[in-house]
């Protein structure tokens, strides 16, 4: 069976569920979730895009990120993706919710996705999912904000604009 995807209104009340595939067709709002994961000394930990997935590939990212899926609160959507994306198993209560932004498409500026972006402190093994991610690292801020300054089109472009102030 395929999951569904929860689909929202323009104010982030949900409406629905369908495919992740009709979502996008239809260009859906939807609802993701986004986690940045920091260690006790303070680096952050960015995943790259795995080469055989349809958005972004290859593009540096968040640690993990997903769709909250159909039945699902952004935070428990969050927990998921550590453990699915990471092998990360945490609960609701390890996340600090940083802010929920609109994210607009880049040609229509009609919203698109809503972001709730989560900050979690790990200092354990991480098993990341190959089909998710093909390069985990681990970035100092001064040396992120100049990777970001240098290399923008490394990174995807909803990265740029959420991660900056997070530093």
């Amino acid at each position: 069976m395929t999951a569904k995807v929860t689909i929202v209104d323009e104010d982030d009340n949900v409406i629905g569920a369908v495919t992740r595939e009709e979502a996008k067709e239809a260009n859906y709002n939807r609802r993701l979730v986004c986690i940045m994961v920091r260690n006790s000394n303070e680096k952050i930990l960015l995943s790259r895009v795995a080469e055989t997935k349809s958005f972004c590939p290859g593009k540096w990212s968040y640690s993990a990120a997903g769709h909250v899926d159909e039945g699902e609160i952004y935070e428990q959507a969050a927990v998921r993706e550590l453990k699915e994306e990471l092998g990360i198993e945490r609960n609701a209560a390890d996340l600090t919710f940083i802010v929920k932004k609109r994210i607009c498409d880049l040609q229509t500026q009609k919203p698109k996705h809503f972001h709730s972006i989560y900050t979690i402190t790990y200092d354990g093994e991480i098993y990341p999912d190959a089909s998710e991610i093909s390069e985990l690292r681990w970035f100092g801020k001064e040396e992120l904000l100049d990777e970001l300054h240098n290399n923008k089109e490394e990174y995807i472009y909803t990265f740029l604009d959420d991660v900056i102030p997070l530093l």
